[in-house]
């Protein structure tokens, strides 16, 4: 039992704040105190400044609250709280370093300084009152800067801070389903979107960080494409007739940059079945490829789960799909590959072709 009472119990990060607040940037520290209150009592900060002639090593000299009722205090909530009544007000006093009109690092003469500090030895605060009404003022326009510039001190979601909307339009993604493919997790793949022309490596590690997947692409597979009627030459026609310009022998022609093989080492067995046509991410890497290749270049799919697994008839969590994850023949385990065939499109409605083999 005795174990039990002096067992060591970690402090939130609040109390580590108030007890050691010059180990805290002060923007830092600002968000903090914010994210904290709760919905039944706001806490307005109200930034003081510390008047002296030493020069300080940290942001942050102390952290104290002040009157139940005091209403001075600017509220640093975000702005989908609503704003607290009289009674609900608490304020907290943070005492900076850095920055003040008077003391070493402040714009006054230094003769405001000495009567500031002359005055407050009398117990008079009345003139470092007033002069942090600006203190609190001029630091409340630096923080809401620094929220501006600093995604990790925004209080809205990072696809929708300043940052978020500057990197969603250097990305020019559209249309994008958000039901398919969330805006937040395109991101951190500004780079790859922004830089023209879209490379075959560039598509690589855009597959490969979403999915966490070796990718390797083989580019120039080609296709026939079927010419129409009214394109084809005919015989006693004038039309369609002359050599090397208009003249065709046959009903297709062949195009060596149809498309593109993009193959992806899968490590992970619910991967591979959720990447296979009807599976939860089937639609996703399609609109993700379509996004970054267009419409012009058929792709083929080729899934290889790395780790051999077998599969058999009987109840079990995954169904049996014929050509792609179950065969005929003796229990064994193989190394299963599905390659398959989509003609890429953004609305994912037209008829699909899809062709397997197993190795």
């Amino acid at each position: 039992m005795l174990a039990c009472r002096t067992m060591y119990r970690p402090r939130s990060l609040k109390t580590k704040l108030l007890k050691a607040p010059f180990t805290f940037e002060f923007a830092q520290a600002a968000h903090i105190l914010n994210q904290q209150s709760n919905s039944s009592a706001r806490t307005p900060l109200f930034f003081r400044s510390v008047t002296n002639f030493s020069l300080s090593a940290s942001d942050i000299l102390s952290i104290k609250p002040g009157s139940l009722s005091s209403p001075h205090g600017l509220f640093m909530t975000s702005p989908d709280k609503t704003q607290p009544t009289h009674s609900e007000l608490i304020r907290t006093d943070i005492y900076v370093n850095f920055f003040g009109l008077s003391g070493s690092h402040g714009p006054l003469p230094l003769a405001y300084t000495e009567k500031i500090i002359h005055n407050t030895k009398r117990k008079d605060t009345a003139l470092k009152d007033f002069l942090d009404l600006f203190n609190h003022r001029l630091l409340s326009i630096f923080f809401r800067m620094k929220q501006k510039f600093y995604p990790v001190l925004s209080w809205s979601e990072p696809q929708k801070s300043f940052i978020g909307q500057s990197l969603s339009a250097l990305t020019s993604y559209h249309p994008i389903k958000k039901e398919l493919f969330p805006e937040r997790s395109l991101l951190m793949m500004a780079q790859a979107f922004w830089k023209k022309p879209h490379t075959p490596e560039g598509l690589c590690r855009l597959l490969a960080h979403h999915f966490s997947v070796a990718v390797r692409i083989v580019p120039f597979q080609g296709a026939w494409y079927n010419i129409p009627p009214q394109n084809r030459t005919l015989l006693g026609n004038k039309h369609r007739s002359i050599l090397s310009k208009t003249f065709v022998l046959g009903a297709r022609s062949w195009c060596q940059d149809h498309g593109m093989l993009i193959c992806l080492d899968i490590h992970d067995d619910d991967l591979f079945f959720h990447l296979l046509p009807g599976g939860k991410y089937y639609q996703e890497v399609h609109h993700l490829i379509t996004l970054y290749i267009g419409t012009r270049f058929d792709f083929y799919l080729s899934l290889a789960l790395s780790t051999p697994c077998s599969t058999s008839l009987g109840p079990q969590k995954r169904p049996c799909l014929l050509g792609w994850t179950s065969w005929i023949g003796r229990t064994h385990k193989k190394k299963m590959t599905s390659v398959v065939r989509v003609k890429p499109t953004l609305s994912f409605t037209d008829s699909q072709e899809y062709t397997s083999s197993i190795v």
